[in-house]
């Protein structure tokens, strides 16, 4: 892949039935004894650059591949792809991750290799036969042509869901000065260019409130982690809140993207979170804190990915000093009111984030042609979920 280049990613969401019966147990079983021998064997692990710990596919196959066959009956497929979730759920760099890792929930990789057909009718795989789908979000069609990747089967109660992940590689889009900027806070998305602005307001106060509600179960209820009515309603609160923050981010990225179009402007410009990001566990352990992060987080992944996906630009620039410094000369300004400044040299006076998107526009315009794109970490699903992406890529 040339440097002009970048992967476009996306996960589909089947709704499938499998002809005959697919036993959970025995993979999460086979699983977690590889996992257990990881994690048992840990200080066997190299080193990468960065530190963390790593283990390599092969040395796992040496031991593993042949009781995997033997023992569980797996197929070929079944047994790389067993190693391959166990060596994935592994990773204790982390030391503050919580509980030690164990595969709980009913899902199973598959291999690219293991499905041999997609249709809109069916999935055929070598391991689990033919799996009849019964329902396919409307982006299917969007996909057609890209290049498959791994999936994984999923079983929620009596229900069966297929993830098929795909990319496509293709050419970045340019950044250029013919940019609009975005600034993002607790309540107001504020985005336009030096002419134009909009605001939209954000569901983050909405969703705290939520989460206040959680609060209150838990002190009404102290051992609300054995009362299961109160536990799976807390999970079905904590379910609500996230959903509704990526439907949110989803659709405001949409807004903002077709606003850029609009104006006909190539480049989006946003603030680097990277800061706040390091900034996290030094903060106090507050849900407002991590919150406004995770919402800051989620609804610029999904400006990368709308902007990426029509062809305009999104770039980053940092942060310091964008909503007190004068956008004109500068100078620090004064504040004169609620979130208002006034420059005390040239006597521009505006509210915060108007400030800030001046600001961005003009960092982001200066350094347009050297600007880096955004790097994958999430990726968007049909369905409006996110999850991790291990390798570089511009979609998110």
């Amino acid at each position: 892949m040339s440097s002009d280049e970048g992967v476009l990613t996306r996960t589909v969401v089947l709704k499938v039935s499998p002809e005959g019966d697919i036993n959970f147990s025995k993979w999460k079983t086979a699983t977690n004894l590889v996992l257990k021998w990881l994690l048992k064997n840990k200080d066997k692990w190299s080193k990468n650059k960065n530190g963390e710990s790593t283990i390599s596919l092969n040395t796992v196959q040496q031991v593993w591949y042949k009781e995997l066959r033997e023992k569980f009956g797996f197929t070929s497929y079944q047994a790389i792809a067993c190693i391959r979730q166990a060596i994935a759920k592994s990773w204790m760099n982390n030391p503050n991750k919580g509980r030690e890792p164990r595969l709980r929930k009913d899902v199973i990789w598959l291999k690219i290799d293991d499905i041999k057909e997609v249709t809109k009718e069916y999935v055929k795989t070598s391991s689990y036969g033919k799996l009849i789908v019964e329902g396919y979000p409307k982006t299917f069609d969007e996909v057609n042509g890209w290049k498959r990747g791994e999936a994984r089967l999923v079983k929620q109660g009596d229900e069966y869901y297929l993830h098929i992940s795909y990319e496509k590689e293709t050419k970045l889009p340019k950044p250029s000065s013919n940019a609009i900027a975005v600034d993002i806070n607790v309540r107001e998305v504020v985005y336009g260019d030096e002419k134009h602005e909009r605001r939209d307001k954000t569901p983050v106060e909405d969703l705290m409130k939520k989460r206040e509600y959680v609060s209150t179960l838990q002190k009404k209820y102290p051992s609300w982690r054995s009362l299961k009515r109160v536990l799976l309603r807390i999970r079905g609160v904590y379910k609500n809140i996230h959903n509704a923050l990526v439907d949110w981010a989803r659709k405001e990225a949409i807004r903002i993207v077709n606003y850029a179009k609009k104006l006909g402007k190539d480049t989006i410009i946003l603030e680097d979170l990277n800061g706040l990001n390091k900034r996290q566990p030094g903060l106090k352990k507050s849900w407002r804190e991590r919150f406004q992060y995770m919402a800051y987080y989620t609804l610029q992944s999904w400006i990368s990915w709308e902007g990426f996906k029509h062809g305009i630009a999104v770039i980053k620039v940092p942060p310091r000093y964008t909503s007190t410094r004068c956008p004109y000369d500068g100078e620090e300004m004064v504040e004169v009111g609620h979130r208002t400044f006034r420059c005390k040299k040239c006597g521009f006076q505006a509210d915060r984030d108007s400030i800030a998107r001046l600001n961005l526009l003009r960092r982001g315009s200066s350094d347009a042609p050297h600007s880096h794109h955004s790097e994958g970490s999430v990726r968007p699903q049909s369905g409006g979920t996110y999850e991790p992406h291990l390798k570089r890529t511009i979609a998110l």
